[in-house]
This record gives structure tokens, sequence and C-alpha cells, in this order.
């Protein structure tokens, strides 16, 4: 991964971990931020960007940019992840950069993964 894309990464987590604490969500976790917050735990031998419940829903949260959809490594993380997400009946989201959603849509799609896309 590129220097711009982990410091895109780190910043989107700091910036949404606030809104999400404020939000009223819980057992936040990132190995991105561990002087904030513990470090996720692994599923399916990847290591989530971000983990969170809400209302005992679990979601799981990989913050991405358009260079790594070409990267194999990366639709096998994200299989796993949604098929883990379907067994606990939680929540998988992919967040992008704006402008960047749609060519996520269509691989998520395309590889039949369950995950939504947000532009951060």
């Amino acid at each position: 991964m590129t220097q711009t894309h982990e410091i895109f990464k780190k910043d989107a987590l700091k910036e949404l971990s606030s809104q999400f604490e404020s939000w009223g969500f819980t057992d936040i976790r990132s190995p991105h931020l561990l002087d904030r917050y513990p470090s996720t735990r692994t599923v399916g031998g990847f290591q989530p960007d971000m983990t969170f419940k809400k209302h005992n829903v679990q979601f799981i949260v990989e913050v991405e940019t358009r260079e790594i959809l070409d990267k194999e490594e990366t639709w096998e993380e994200w299989l796993v992840y949604s098929d883990r997400v379907k067994e606990i009946k939680g929540c998988f989201w992919i967040l992008v950069p704006q402008g960047q959603s749609f060519d996520f849509i269509r691989k998520i799609n395309e590889m039949r993964v369950e995950a939504s896309v947000h532009e951060v």
C-alpha cells in the first residue's frame, strides 16, 4: 500500500471513530489507532481496519482507495468479512474517498461480496 493510502486510512478512521463514539457505537477497535482503542481481532486470518458494535450488531470496516481494487488479496479479505457478517448477522462496510464508490460497488457486485460502500 502506498503512503497516500495509509494516510487516507488513518485520517478517515480518526475522524469516523469520534463520530461513531458520539452515535453510541461501542467496543470500537482498530490496529491503526492503538493510542485510543485496542486492536481488532482477526477474522479468518485477516485484521479489519476497524470493528465496533451498535445494539449488539457487529460491524466490520475496511477503509480503501482505488489502488487496491486489482489486488487479489483484497478480494479474499472482503469475501472472508462478507461470509463472517452473514454468519453473525452483522454488517461489512467499505469506506472509500469521495467519487470512488461506483468502482467499489461494481467490484463487490462482481465478486458477490455483501458489503455497503460509503464515501468519506
